[in-house]
């Protein structure tokens, strides 16, 4: 009786062994989004100041294990603006360009884009997304997507000027994560700044709490958000003769890492557990 209970036990560990396959991980989750409307820079009209130069840059990168990453970077106009168009990595289904929402609940991988339509002068729309859903079935692995858009403005100024800066904006993180191990950010930014064209020295700088967010999660059911309704936002200052630069940056950025638990080690988990009953089996009959 004692034989065929153990050869039973033997059996069982092998086929605990022999069953074991990767359990899917629940996926980790982060999504960032910064939307600028209206954006108007008065004064750059103004009798006595002079564009001499202008360059605007709008890059998108997203990066998923197993995948190429992808890079795109790509200049602009700070009349028409530009677009970076969409960054992807990983398994997908990626949703087209210039969707700005949440497009990957379902779907493993990583996307980014940034985009600027219209004249920064007046009435510009900046559009930033920064999105990853990370799934892997053992080990560990990291993904990471991101958008900055930079617009630097050189300006010569003959007599005292003033210059006001308005637009309006909303931003959306948020996190997830679901089992140990694992963890998820996403954070937004938006900064505008002057600086003396011959000191270099910073003038002006304004970088609204709300748009420079970020939110994190960790472990078993981390889950954390931000959500800013479109609001109004603005500066007003004023630069004597000289020159100048002025610097406007935006982007969103999202990470995540998953630490999924090795098959090899549920085999022996269940092992264990089989030897432990046949231990516990051993001393009943003897008592």
């Amino acid at each position: 009786m004692r034989k065929y209970y153990l050869g039973t036990a033997a059996g069982a560990a092998l086929l605990a062994i022999g069953a074991a396959t990767p359990a899917q991980a629940a996926p980790s989750y982060a999504f960032a989004n910064l939307l600028v409307t209206n954006f108007a820079l008065q004064g750059l009209g103004s009798s006595g100041v002079a564009i001499t130069s202008s360059t605007v840059t709008l890059s998108s990168t997203a990066g998923y294990p197993g995948f190429p990453a992808a890079v795109n970077s790509v200049g602009g106009d700070i009349v028409v603006g530009g677009d970076s168009g969409q960054a992807t990595a990983g398994p997908g289904a990626f949703p087209g360009t210039d969707v700005f929402t949440q497009a990957l609940l379902a779907s493993s991988g990583t996307r980014g884009q940034s985009q600027i339509t219209g004249p920064i002068g007046g009435a510009a729309t900046t559009s930033d997304v920064s999105e990853g859903r990370l799934s892997l079935a053992t080990g560990s692995a990291s993904s990471t997507a991101g958008t900055t858009t930079g617009i630097a403005i050189d300006i010569t100024v003959a007599t005292t000027t003033s210059f006001t800066l308005t637009f309006s904006a909303s931003d959306f993180l948020t996190a997830t994560t679901a089992q140990s191990g694992d963890g998820a950010s996403s954070q937004t930014q938006a900064t505008f700044s002057v600086t003396n064209g011959t000191t270099g020295s910073t003038l002006v700088s304004y970088a609204p709490g709300t748009l420079n967010a970020g939110v994190s999660a960790s472990g078993v059911g981390g889950a954390q958000s931000i959500s800013n309704a479109a609001a109004a936002y603005g500066i007003t200052f004023t630069l004597s003769a000289g020159s100048y630069q002025i610097n406007i940056l935006s982007g969103t950025q999202e990470r995540l890492q998953t630490n999924a638990p090795e098959p090899v080690s549920i085999a022996l988990l269940g092992t264990g557990l089989v030897g432990l009953g046949v231990i516990r089996r051993r001393r009943k009959q003897s008592a």
